[in-house]
């Protein structure tokens, strides 16, 4: 991951550290805006940075496991791309 960004500048934008993370060490709930399905277990993502593949990622983490790996450099675009996001609507 390429970013001039710290875990103190997420931290302040309210991510918060995981301490059993299992490769996922920062993470952040995505507010669920789907006017039909609010159940948690179907709709809830989050932004989080991953260390699967032995780097710093940002990822966006879907309900069923599934991640959108995505590259910012700033809190400028993190935030951008954040504000961006409207709901997950799941398959089924």
């Amino acid at each position: 991951m390429a970013t001039k960004i710290t875990k103190e500048e997420l931290f302040k934008n309210g991510w918060i550290e995981l301490k059993d993370n299992q490769g996922v060490f920062i993470e952040k709930l995505i507010k669920n805006r789907n006017p039909i399905n609010d159940t948690p277990e179907d709709t809830d993502i989050k932004l989080i940075v991953h260390y699967f593949f032995n780097v710093e990622q940002f990822a966006v983490l879907l309900p069923d496991g599934g991640m959108l790996n995505f590259n910012v450099e700033s809190m400028e675009e993190l935030n951008e791309f954040e504000s961006k996001i409207n709901f997950y609507d799941c398959p089924y």
